[in-house]
């Protein structure tokens, strides 16, 4: 490879994460819906849109004393966040899938090292799945249940009482700001998605590191209250979304697939490959080149010009 090759391929290895929050490149992964498109029952997860026994209540009115109280909070929060808080809000919100949100948790789960798709397979393997789930039940209840977003209840109205949207199709904001709303629907308040998924990222990484079940617990929430921090939920979506990670968690526990993925992930945390057990060092393979494969794929996705492109990534069809 080229000296500029593997400059460009170590800068770009560097951005994977940050671009895979806006493209998804991963066949069988939940895209959210809108309050306009149903979700699609996802392949790639445990549940696959079984019921989870949590009848979702319907979204507050913005103009109750609910509504009323959700959004005095988010400007009391907008207020008093410091600047640390305020990064960190902007991080987490182009954190959304398994990959980007895996190494957020770090930290929290006592990990000397970032935990990653790559240095934990298993892991991974199982947080893409749980989320496919969580992204399909809060994506039902945003369809069923349409609500305007903090930012968009001060914007100027048209004639029909929906927000007048400005050239990049966001609605025009007045004094609750917002953060990272690529692709965000105005109406797509409830529940909170990224609230579902922090919470089912924390549920899950306390069943395997036990010990820090309080830390990755206190993450989770702050991951969705981080969300009000930016101006796009209201307290109220982000307490339905932990809710609706809460009942799924409750069903994944007596998910068979779920319980033996769970015991290996268990060897993964505690063990190095040497001494898995027999099935779990099989798993342990099997995901990561299951890793190895999506990262390539990603990576490859950010090259347009073959020129440049590692030779692990396919060329471009001739044309004719």
């Amino acid at each position: 490879m080229r000296p500029s090759a593997r400059v460009g391929l170590r800068t770009r290895l560097g951005s994977i994460v940050k671009a895979t929050a806006i493209i998804v490149l991963l066949a069988g992964t939940v895209v959210p819906a809108t309050a306009d498109t149903p979700p699609k029952i996802p392949t790639e997860a445990y549940l696959k849109g079984a019921p989870i026994d949590y009848p979702i209540p319907a979204a507050p009115d913005n103009n109750s004393d609910t509504g009323m109280l959700d959004l005095y909070l988010v400007r009391t929060a907008q207020r008093d966040a410091s600047p640390a808080t305020r990064t960190e809000a902007f991080d987490d919100a182009s954190a959304y899938f398994f990959d980007d949100l895996l190494p957020r948790f770090s930290e929290a789960a006592g990990s000397e090292t970032p935990l990653t798709a790559l240095n934990k397979p298993i892991l991974a393997h199982m947080l893409e799945y749980v989320l496919n789930d969580a992204m399909y039940y809060s994506s039902d209840a945003k369809y069923q249940r349409p609500r305007t977003r903090p930012f968009a209840e001060g914007s100027p109205k048209d004639a029909k009482g929906n927000p007048v949207l400005d050239a990049n199709n966001q609605p025009i904001r007045t004094e609750i700001g917002a953060c990272f709303t690529f692709k965000l629907g105005w109406a797509d308040a409830y529940p909170s998605g990224h609230s579902a998924n922090g919470y089912s990222t924390a549920l899950l990484l306390a069943e395997i590191y036990d010990g820090r079940r309080a830390q990755l617990l206190a993450r989770g929430a702050r991951y969705g209250d981080n969300r009000v921090v930016c101006g796009v939920h209201h307290p109220s979506d982000v307490e339905r979304g932990r809710a609706i990670a809460r009942a799924m968690f409750a069903k994944l526990l007596d998910n068979q697939a779920f319980k033996d993925d769970l015991a290996c992930a268990r060897e993964e945390a505690s063990k190095t490959p040497a001494a898995y057990s027999p099935v779990c060092a099989k798993k342990y393979i099997t995901y990561r080149d299951e890793m190895v494969a999506r990262a390539t794929g990603k990576l490859c996705a950010t090259y347009k010009d073959d020129a440049i492109k590692p030779a692990i990534c396919p060329a471009k069809p001739a044309t004719k």
